[in-house]
């Protein structure tokens, strides 16, 4: 019989297998496109920021709504005088008399209502939901800019890599070159300072070679700022760079309609209107209620008694210095300020939206130039290099060829690069970028 293995050895190798598997697992995550930004979205600070801003100013409409309800305070204190006072004041002549004391106790609740005030309240109230509005659509605009971001960073790796491949199968083939140079040298067949011109060519070409590489770690790097990870962390995006068919059918005006920064300058321009409205209802009338009950009492709490008031009141500022005139030409001033900057904004997202679809009929025309020089190099790198080694051509002719090859390689990833770029420029310049997470 097959005798079993001991439980002993098993807990030992799972102890010594498991942590390598998870520290695999934990050093490296893979990532589709999709999956990067669900994660940015969730976990970026500045999404987290925008969006307890947007909080904030919800609470803020609420507490400027308030203003609408009766105040109710409750106040209590204790006064040391000079001289004795009644506690509280004469209530009849066929009523004892009052009782005198240097020290005053009292308490009691105040309460307050504004009953008119010129609409401020009102105005008030507007121009904090005008600003909930606001961060509403600072939100989103933030949000459309991480996606927009996730996704050029995303792709610029991948487009890094499909370049780091070309070059190290580059080297793989200037060092395979390099060998049968030095076999040909060794029988005569090859001059020395050939081998010397593929030498450099090789240091060159692992010189790229760590520039790239150097530079995917550092675009990785920025790739895990977005997503609100440490930028130790090793993401391996999983993707293809590819001309996908795009249909430019947004018109201008529904595009500047959707953008999220013409919606902030255009709530930015009614709170400004509503604004003047708030200040020129400082020259109006104020009316409100006001009461107050509680007791009074003097030294070691004697002559305790109820007190209470209650009154409407009106309150008309007649002077204030030229206060309130100031303030209501600052806010109309205001007013232009945020209308300009609207126009400002619509002019600039035009520009961006047009910009954006002519850099996507660019990056096509890029796109079907690089494939021709690709194929076209690729073949005349593969003619030279039989040229070489049948003695037929030069090591020149062939490093050219070799050189021309991996630059058009380069362009034409560069070419799908600058497609996608312009594609997410352009769903963002129209406001539609986020409809793609969204499906």
């Amino acid at each position: 019989m097959k005798r079993a293995t001991p439980l002993w050895a098993v807990v030992f190798l799972v102890l010594m297998v498991a942590p390598q598997t998870w520290a695999k697992k934990e050093g490296t995550r893979t990532l589709t496109l999709r999956e990067a930004i669900s994660i940015a979205l969730k976990d970026s600070p500045l999404v987290q920021a925008r969006h307890s801003a947007l909080e904030a100013s919800r609470e803020n409409v609420k507490a400027v709504w308030g203003s609408h309800l009766p105040q109710i305070d409750l106040e209590g204190g204790y006064t040391r005088l000079s001289d004795p006072v009644a506690v509280v004041p004469i209530k009849g002549f066929a009523r004892r008399p009052p009782f005198f004391s240097k020290n005053i106790y009292e308490w009691k609740t105040v309460s307050y209502l504004t009953l008119y005030q010129g609409g401020r309240i009102s105005r008030m109230v507007d121009m904090a939901r005008l600003e909930e509005a606001v961060s509403s659509a600072q939100v989103r605009l933030t949000q459309e800019e991480l996606v927009a971001n996730v996704t050029n960073i995303f792709h610029r790796i991948i487009q890094l890599e499909a370049l780091k491949a070309a070059q190290e199968e580059a080297l793989k083939a200037l060092e395979k070159v390099r060998q049968d140079t030095a076999n040909l040298l060794k029988v005569g067949r090859a001059a020395p300072v050939d081998l010397m011109r593929i030498e450099t060519q090789v240091a060159a070409q692992r010189q790229d070679l760590t520039t790239t590489r150097e530079l995917i770690r550092r675009t990785r790097e920025t790739l895990a700022y977005f997503l609100g990870w440490p930028p130790t962390t090793q993401i391996e995006p999983r993707g293809q760079l590819k001309e996908e068919p795009f249909h430019l059918q947004t018109s201008l005006e529904e595009a500047l309609k959707r953008r999220p920064d013409v919606l902030a300058a255009r709530k930015k321009v009614e709170e400004a209107e509503k604004k003047i409205s708030y200040e020129m209802g400082a020259h109006l009338p104020h009316v409100y209620l006001a009461s107050s009950y509680g007791k009074k009492a003097g030294a070691g709490f004697h002559g305790e008694e109820e007190v209470w008031q209650a009154g409407l009141y009106l309150k008309l500022n007649l002077f204030s210095g030229g206060t309130i005139s100031a303030r209501v030409r600052e806010a109309r001033a205001r007013l232009l300020e945020a209308q300009n900057i609207l126009l400002d904004t619509r002019l600039k997202a035009s520009r961006e939206i047009l910009n954006a679809a002519s850099s996507i009929k660019e990056a096509r025309a890029r796109i079907e130039a690089a494939r021709t020089a690709l194929e076209s190099s690729r073949e005349s790198f593969r003619i030279e290099k039989l040229k070489y080694l049948s003695r037929a051509g030069t090591v020149t002719d062939m490093l050219m060829a070799q050189a021309q090859w991996l630059n058009a390689r380069a362009r034409y990833y560069q070419a799908l690069y600058d497609y996608q770029a312009a594609l997410v420029a352009y769903k963002l310049a129209t406001a539609t970028i986020l409809e793609d997470v969204k499906r």
